[in-house]
């Protein structure tokens, strides 16, 4: 009975061992992951960013554009109020649009948590082992 007792711990051992550095395997590759993600992130982030600013002084001039035109058949005051109030109703809708697509944003590491899931389904059968064993 000892033995058979002294192998059932080594064999509990061994699987913790194992356990132990699967999770760890598992925490490398979903932080490789996330790291290619983030870099590839970060490159179309700043081109994004410049061709944002660069709309944005574009935008501006075409908004200059609206009022001096207005400008022509209103008073300049009524102008800029009325373009002003047409900008901010484009941009809560565009908020709206933003909030609502950020809702559905899935930022989990798809293949670690596949990967995480088999291996506790493989963990649960190497646990079961020893307790058909000892029957």
């Amino acid at each position: 009975m000892a033995s058979n007792e002294r192998a059932v711990s080594t064999v509990v051992s061994e699987v913790i061992g194992n356990v132990e550095d699967i999770i760890r395997a598992e925490m490398r590759l979903a932080k490789a992951e996330l790291r290619t993600e983030a870099a590839k992130a970060a490159k179309s982030g700043s081109l994004l960013a410049s061709g944002a600013v660069m709309a944005l002084f574009g935008f501006g001039l075409l908004l200059a554009v609206i009022v001096l035109v207005l400008s022509q058949f209103l008073a300049a005051w009524l102008a800029t109020l009325i373009t002003f109030g047409v900008v901010m109703l484009i941009a809560g809708g565009l908020l709206l649009a933003g909030q609502r697509r950020l809702r559905h944003l899935n930022v989990a590491p798809k293949k670690t948590v596949q990967s995480v899931k088999q291996t506790v389904e493989s963990v649960k059968e190497d646990m079961s082992w020893p307790k058909t064993q000892l029957r």
